[in-house]
């Protein structure tokens, strides 16, 4: 029943924050929430009241990191684009770029939320973390992806439960995952 919450509070601050300026602190507040699951010995706690917490102190922290993110992926996709504009080497090279970037940036998303929520370090450190901490342990990376396919193939053949579990269930996945990265970092 939480999850079917915390996925509730999500698309309400994701829509609060006008979609595309909610979705990172409204992710950023889910992963708090899930965290707090397996790391406070404080009794339970409120789900909301951590969640608005979360999501206001981290509202434009988390916004850098998404027009950050949202420039990356601009630059992969028109760099793709253009590509077919192209011909021989050059092609090859910016096509070959442009997917090389998206992928980074595919994989850097999965852990920067983890990484922003567990660990206490500057954007800049967090970037540079969420895109190499993923290659120390590529097994745990090949899960994040074996993972969300399987979940993505589970949510297009039972569309009904994105509604209820879409964002939740995919984060608590990926941070149970990210705790395996966190394992060879020193403590």
């Amino acid at each position: 029943m939480r999850f079917v919450y915390i996925n509730f509070l999500w698309a309400l601050f994701t829509l609060c924050g006008g979609i595309i300026f909610g979705a990172f602190p409204a992710t950023v507040a889910m992963f708090t929430v899930i965290r707090s699951f397996h790391h406070t010995n404080d009794g339970p706690i409120s789900i909301f009241n951590l969640f608005f917490k979360s999501f206001r102190s981290a509202f434009f922290k988390s916004n850098l990191l998404n027009l950050i993110f949202m420039g990356v992926i601009s630059v992969g996709v028109i760099n793709l684009l253009l590509s077919s504009h192209l011909s021989g080497a050059l092609k090859m090279v910016s096509f070959t770029g442009g997917i090389l970037s998206l992928t980074l940036c595919i994989i850097a998303l999965i852990v920067i939320f983890p990484i922003y929520v567990t660990l206490d370090l500057t954007l800049k450190q967090s970037l540079t973390m969420a895109i190499f901490l993923p290659f120390t342990r590529l097994t745990v990376t090949f899960l994040f992806f074996v993972t969300i396919i399987g979940l993505g193939t589970f949510f297009y053949l039972m569309p009904a439960f994105i509604f209820f579990f879409g964002m939740s269930v995919p984060a608590y996945c990926i941070h149970l995952l990210s705790n395996q990265l966190f394992k060879i970092l020193p403590t």
